[in-house]
């Protein structure tokens, strides 16, 4: 366990400088951290590590879950559907894609996110799915 803290703190440390780094270049800029994990355990270790790197948001991919990275981050997140749900039916998009949305809702500020990107084989039918649900529960349709 010791070993692994070590590596976290020296990752953490790194991102650290990065984020100095680039708010010499890009002072006005507003940075977003993505945050990825291998697993559960990692999860619950970085984010007490991780939100001391000075960003604004923290971007989380979809094997987290949303209310608990806001609310252990403290600050706004973006997420987080997993990209194979764009393979599901539209009614299965539609259920998926508003659930993150309502958990954002309960967070300090969310952005709804695509985990990595469409898959080549996914069907533009489905994205438009996905793009037409968030789009109308953000205007409150």
């Amino acid at each position: 366990l010791k070993e692994f803290l070590d590596i976290q703190n020296a990752r953490v440390k790194l991102k650290k400088s990065y984020v100095k780094k680039f708010r010499k270049v890009l002072p006005p800029k507003k940075l977003m951290r993505y945050y990825q994990v291998e697993n559960k355990v990692e999860a619950m270790v970085n984010f007490d590590l991780v939100k001391t790197i000075p960003c604004e948001a923290y971007g989380v991919d979809w094997t987290l879950d949303l209310a608990t990275a806001a609310d252990r981050l403290g600050r706004p997140v973006q997420g987080n559907l997993d990209p194979l749900a764009l393979f599901g039916t539209p009614e299965e998009i539609r259920r998926r894609a508003l659930e993150i949305c309502r958990l954002g809702d309960n967070t300090p500020g969310h952005v709804f996110n695509l985990g990595h990107g469409i898959l080549p084989q996914t069907p533009i039918s489905n994205v438009e799915t996905l793009v037409e649900t968030v789009q109308g529960y953000r205007k409150g349709a």
